[in-house]
C-alpha cells in the first residue's frame, strides 16, 4: 500500500505576552488531531491511530512562512534530485520551534463531547529567533480573547501509512500515520485558511 502525505489545518486559541521575550521558549499547548468523523477534507482518524502515532510527535518541528507581518500558508515546491532519483519538498517555511522530547503528547477525551478524542500536546517556539512571529501570534490571540476563537490556524502534516479507502461515503479512514511537522498558517490571497479539523486549538501558556 502506497503511503499518503496529507496536511490538516486546525484552529488556535489564546495567549499572554509581556515577559515572554525574557524566556528561552514560548510555551504552547495544542489540541492537534481528533476523531471527528468526517473532517472537512473527508478524512477520519480512528481512535487507535491516535494512540499509535503518539511516539512520532517527539522532536518534530513547528514551522511557519512569515512575510509582510503575517504568516502565510504552505510555501514550497515539489522537486526532483536527478543525482539520487529522490522526489522531495523544498520548503520555504522556517523552523520556529519544536515538540521537545520532554513535552507531553497524549490522547484525551473532549470534556464537552463524549466519545470525541484528541491528540493534545505541548511544544515551544524559540523566542530569540521568532520575535516577529510570536508578536503576531500574541496580537491575534488578544483580538479573540473574548470570543474564544484562535489566533491562527495550523496545519498538521502527516504521512499516512495505513488507511481504508472503501467507505461508501468516500471518507478516507486513517488507521496509522506519523507526524512530520506542524505549520502555523495565516491567510492566503487576503483570506484566512479554513481549518480542516474542526474545533482544534492552540494555546500559548502563561
Amino acid at each position: 500500500m502506497e503511503n499518503k502525505k496529507m496536511s490538516f489545518a486546525v484552529d488556535t486559541s489564546s495567549i499572554t505576552l509581556r515577559d515572554i521575550m525574557d524566556r528561552q521558549f514560548l510555551e504552547l499547548s495544542m489540541r492537534a488531531i481528533s476523531t471527528v468523523d468526517p473532517n472537512l477534507n473527508m478524512t477520519h482518524f480512528t481512535k487507535e491511530s491516535l494512540y499509535k502515532a503518539l511516539p512520532t510527535f517527539k522532536n518534530k518541528p513547528i514551522l511557519g512562512f512569515f512575510q509582510n507581518g503575517d504568516f502565510g500558508t504552505h510555501n514550497g515546491t515539489e522537486r526532483h534530485d536527478s543525482s539520487t532519483g529522490i522526489d522531495y519538498w523544498k520548503a520555504d517555511e522556517r523552523i520556529l520551534g519544536l515538540i521537545r522530547s520532554e513535552d507531553k503528547v497524549e490522547v484525551v477525551e473532549d470534556p464537552n463531547v463524549k466519545g470525541l478524542y484528541w491528540i493534545q500536546l505541548t511544544c515551544a517556539l524559540w523566542t530569540q529567533y521568532a520575535y516577529e512571529q510570536i508578536k503576531r501570534l500574541f496580537d491575534d490571540a488578544l483580538k479573540h480573547q473574548q470570543d474564544g476563537k484562535g489566533a491562527k490556524s495550523i496545519s498538521v502534516e502527516v504521512d499516512i501509512t495505513d488507511y481504508d479507502d472503501t467507505r461508501p461515503d468516500k471518507v478516507l479512514e486513517i488507521k496509522d500515520f506519523m507526524l512530520n511537522g506542524i505549520t502555523i498558517l495565516g491567510s492566503q490571497y487576503g483570506m484566512a485558511v479554513t481549518p480542516a479539523i474542526q474545533g482544534a486549538a492552540v494555546f500559548i501558556d502563561d
